[in-house]
């Protein structure tokens, strides 16, 4: 993910920086006093937090279906199943199915599916140029109300890519 990183300076009297914290916020100006310091926000790829929102995602993912399915319910059991093998090769192939899954989803606004829909994407080998096809379909189809899905769904389509040197316009 890209974390937005502001320096936020604690400046001593004589205008020294005293330390750095970095915390997850947006660009802005912040005024000490007389002072105004223009703080440039840095949009950074921190390797770190990618690889973790892949793998928060996926270890919650698994560790709450054995929850689930643990329980021995049958219609849950059945609907898993269900769900496996609807995405199986047969007269649509995988990969058209998964964007297929990725359109509905996006269009119902679910971001745990978005996020499964696009490891399997990444998995099958879909390329970004077609996945920002699928986000176009999702948007006309499900309207203004799917751009924030769109903007995590890209997000997260970039840490799976593992994308090092994003620059943003303010």
């Amino acid at each position: 993910m890209y974390v937005f990183i502001k320096l936020v300076m604690q400046v001593s009297q004589i205008g020294f920086i005293k330390n750095l914290v970095p915390q997850k916020i947006g660009y802005r100006n912040v005024i000490y006093g007389k002072q105004v310091l223009a703080l440039q926000t840095i949009f950074c790829t921190n390797n770190y937090y990618m690889a973790d929102l892949i793998n928060e995602f996926n270890d919650y993912r698994h560790r709450m279906n054995e929850v689930i399915l643990g329980k021995n319910n049958l219609v849950m059991k059945r609907l898993w199943n269900l769900d496996t093998n609807t995405y199986e090769d047969g007269a649509l192939d995988k990969k058209t199915k998964e964007m297929l899954g990725l359109v509905a989803s996006m269009v119902l606004r679910c971001d745990d599916c978005i996020k499964y829909h696009l490891g399997k994407c990444f998995e099958l080998g879909i390329n970004t140029e077609a996945l920002y096809e699928v986000f176009a379909v999702a948007n006309i189809v499900g309207g203004t109300i799917v751009i924030p899905h769109t903007r995590r769904a890209a997000e997260y389509w970039e840490a799976l890519n593992g994308a090092r040197d994003i620059s943003v316009e303010e």
